[in-house]
């Protein structure tokens, strides 16, 4: 089921909803997944489909953006715990 700039809810076999956004990056077609319908609702999925636009319009990769954040929040939480551990050692 689409909605507007290239947003869709791609509903499985199974029964399952995911929110999706197509797009074009450096000449490919690619996907990014915002999550399950309905603990993500459409105008979350609209909010999130406005980021990513945003992201293209300044010529970066969505995706690209996205497994950096997450790189980066795994690497804070990791310095973190060894932080708390070094000094209880």
């Amino acid at each position: 089921m689409s909605d507007a700039n290239r947003l869709f809810l791609l509903v499985t076999p199974s029964g399952g909803k995911l929110w999706r956004y197509g797009y074009y990056y450096d000449g490919k077609q690619k996907t990014l997944t915002f999550g399950a319908y309905p603990l993500i609702s459409l105008s979350e999925a609209r909010v999130k489909r406005d980021e990513a636009a945003g992201l293209l319009a300044e010529g970066h990769d969505p995706n690209l953006v996205r497994k950096l954040r997450i790189n980066a929040t795994i690497e804070a939480a990791r310095l973190t715990f060894e932080k708390v551990a070094r000094e209880w050692h």
